[in-house]
């Protein structure tokens, strides 16, 4: 299938950070947090096609992103302890991982394995993703912190 295929069988829509997505689950509980009631959980799919990448953002809440189809992302992580680089994807013997957590509070970024192709993932968010536990950019702040990754950083940065 090509990447327009699973944007239309999906019927996914564009996402502020960058790629397409669609959410798909809402758990019946909820919670209440200092910041407002949020779902217990929640899911989406995500998508990346050609070109497109997932800008710098953080979340008030744990993301696990599952690998479903396609060449597999490499999602960079700035945290407490530093620059990390997770590679999602099928591909155990290429170092690739099936699930990558990003905690809470850690400022990320992801991008396509090949840079030509796509890949479709699911996220799940404890407690749920609402878009007031969403901050987008941090590129300024990040190069202050790592200037050693100044090019990664500038590169998946907003446009």
């Amino acid at each position: 299938m090509t990447a327009e295929e699973v944007i239309d069988k999906l019927r996914l829509e564009r996402h502020p950070e960058g790629g397409w997505f669609r959410r798909t689950f809402e758990s019946s509980e909820r919670m209440t947090l200092e910041h407002g009631e949020r779902f217990a959980c929640t899911g989406i799919y995500y998508l990346l096609a050609k070109g497109e990448y997932s800008a710098w953002h953080s979340l008030a809440s744990d993301e696990i992103w599952f690998f479903h189809a396609g060449c597999g992302m490499v999602v960079h992580l700035f945290g407490e302890n530093g620059y990390k680089e997770k590679h999602l994807g099928a591909n155990l013997s290429a170092g690739e991982e099936p699930q990558v957590t990003v905690s809470a509070g850690t400022t990320f970024a992801a991008e396509l394995r090949e840079p030509s192709e796509w890949c479709l993932i699911g996220c799940s968010v404890c407690p749920g993703f609402d878009f007031k536990d969403f901050s987008g950019g941090g590129a300024g702040v990040l190069r202050g912190r790592f200037p050693e990754q100044d090019e990664l950083i500038g590169r998946l940065d907003r446009r």
